[in-house]
């Protein structure tokens, strides 16, 4: 009876450590004999990986689809106060229900990524409560170069977090960005430091930049473009540059077409009104320019105020021109503006300094 046992029991060690069929590709035999690849010997090994498979966990995978990073998430700022915002496309919600976790590939970067709800389930309702998203760059094969690459975003209703990547001094740097509902946190720091090199905290991002300009230009200012289609995030307002360079060129026709909207910003009809306060928000940056230097006195009261509000809704500092205008780091932020006439009144006052570095 002793043989039959021993066979029992040898079969059921067998059975346990039998492991289900893989859905991976195959590794060939000469290959799987050797020894184990460097990151950089794997992705150059010949036959090792099928076209569009990654490595992903140790094992390879193919990512379910593409989308770009629009199709996620996007950056906001209401009010001073800046958020990302989950908004998946069609294409992108199926991956998120039954608590899935999907393989995808970004347009905008190189890496794979995970992508999941974070344990929720998605709502159809787009219920505040339900909308968790979170995504998290496969590193397998990843090595940080001197580019910023974003490496996870994971998005709550209350907080936010961005995570980037850079080399720097050969060795790879973390950012991390959190945005909460009444604070903007940053943390620079090297990979498996036990202390970060920087720990930033304001109120909100742009206060960030006034208590901490160097880091905050430095660090933050680069992994914030690369969810705002590369437009730094934390630019000067349009009412900010205008009212620090006075005297610069004005759109007459932006003029014109402010003038020509007075009336129904004035009418006695609701529906008038706001759909003329729709038209004057939908101005471009030249647009805030040209209702600065509108004569008041000569407008309907109702419509004055209105341009007034259109006015501070585009402005976000509120110190006085001669301060902003001696700010060094202001004028380094106005040397990148859309406008060429403010980049050239900038660049005057830098050439008179002789420096661009921020106070």
């Amino acid at each position: 009876m002793r043989w039959p046992i021993v066979a029992l029991v040898l079969l059921c060690a067998v059975a346990v450590r039998a492991e289900p069929p893989s859905t991976q590709p195959a590794v060939p035999q000469a290959i799987a004999k050797r020894k184990p690849y460097s990151n950089g010997a794997r992705q150059l090994a010949p036959n090792y990986i099928r076209p569009g498979w990654r490595l992903v966990d140790g094992m390879w995978a193919k990512p379910q689809a593409k989308f770009p990073l629009v199709d996620l998430v996007r950056l906001v700022e209401e009010n001073g106060r800046h958020a990302i915002v989950a908004q998946p496309s069609a294409r992108v919600e199926p991956m998120l229900k039954n608590w899935r976790t999907s393989l995808i590939e970004i347009a905008e970067s190189d890496f794979a990524w995970k992508l999941s709800s974070a344990g929720r389930l998605w709502n159809d309702t787009h219920s505040a409560g339900t909308q968790h998203l979170q995504l998290i760059a496969v590193l397998d094969d990843a090595s940080a170069d001197q580019t910023y690459r974003l490496t996870k975003l994971e998005v709550t209703p209350t907080q936010q977090v961005v995570q980037a990547v850079i080399a720097e001094d050969n060795e790879p740097l973390s950012v991390i960005i959190v945005f909460g509902q009444d604070f903007t946190e940053a943390t620079i720091s090297k990979f498996n430091a036990k202390q970060p090199r920087v720990l930033m905290r304001s109120a909100t991002a742009r206060k960030l930049m006034v208590d901490h300009p160097i880091e905050t230009r430095n660090y933050v200012v680069p992994a914030l473009r690369l969810l705002n289609h590369g437009v730094n995030p934390l630019a000067p307002a349009a009412g900010d540059v205008y009212r620090a360079f006075t005297g610069l060129p004005v759109d007459d026709a932006l003029s014109q077409t402010i003038v020509k909207l007075a009336p129904d910003l004035a009418s006695r009809e609701p529906s008038i009104r706001d759909r003329a306060s729709r038209e004057l928000a939908s101005l471009s940056r030249r647009g805030v320019q040209a209702a600065m230097q509108l004569d008041a006195t000569k407008l309907p009261l109702e419509a004055a105020d209105r341009i007034a509000a259109f006015v501070q809704q585009n402005t976000l500092d509120e110190r006085d021109a001669a301060a902003l205008r001696a700010d060094s780091g202001f004028l380094l932020d106005c040397l990148t503006d859309p406008d060429p006439n403010v980049k050239a009144a900038a660049g005057k006052l830098v050439s008179h300094r002789g420096s661009v570095a921020p106070d």
